[in-house]
């Protein structure tokens, strides 16, 4: 009888054993990945007007370079250069991911795979500045619809939206004239939609 309990009391020990071990053998991943909770899927267009579209994973290191900069900014102006940039290296990081590190500006590679149009780039814009906001890193605007323009019958430009929370005025984010990971252009809705000249 005494052995038999013996042998009860080892197995039940030796069970705790393995069940401990699988416990913090699964706790691992969470160890050795510090910043895993803090890495941000965002799923952006990857071709022209949309068709295609994929999942990228943001490291959250790279991320606390944006969010830093972003906090950086004292006034709305600040804000906006902020968020040129910021967009810029959102795109710069999906594209060590998917095809758009391809994309130039403009619709310099038609037919070309990650190359972008004016469609995909607002949208993808208009996600990231939602993402921005989701991480409360917006203090003097928020992101408000796409925007359009059409010159010409045949000729529409979609671009993304920021409105001022203060003064109420809208501005343009526009990641289409320049080449993946360049810095968007920011610019009023009104000289956006007359096509004036915007910095280079």
């Amino acid at each position: 009888m005494d052995s038999l309990r013996t042998l009860f009391t080892r197995f039940s020990e030796g069970r705790r054993s393995f069940l401990t071990q699988v416990c913090l053998l699964s706790f691992l991943p969470c160890l050795s990945s510090p910043h895993a909770e803090t890495d941000t899927r965002l799923t952006l267009c990857v071709d022209f007007g949309c068709r295609h579209e994929q999942t990228v994973l943001i490291n959250g290191n790279a991320f606390q370079d944006i969010e830093a900069m972003l906090r950086k900014a004292v006034t709305a102006e600040q804000e906006r250069l902020a968020i040129a940039l910021a967009v810029g290296r959102v795109e710069r990081l999906a594209g060590q991911q998917s095809p758009i590190r391809h994309d130039r500006a403009r619709n310099a590679r038609v037919g070309e795979p990650g190359q972008l149009d004016c469609i995909a780039e607002s949208r993808n814009a208009s996600r990231i500045l939602g993402l921005l906001m989701d991480r409360n890193l917006l203090r003097w605007h928020h992101p408000s619809d796409r925007v359009r323009r059409a010159p010409w019958l045949f000729d529409i430009h979609w671009a993304a939206s920021l409105q001022d929370i203060r003064s109420g005025k809208y501005w343009v984010v526009d990641s289409w004239f320049r080449d993946n990971g360049q810095p968007a252009v920011v610019q009023s809705l009104s000289a956006w939609r007359k096509g004036e000249a915007f910095e280079k």
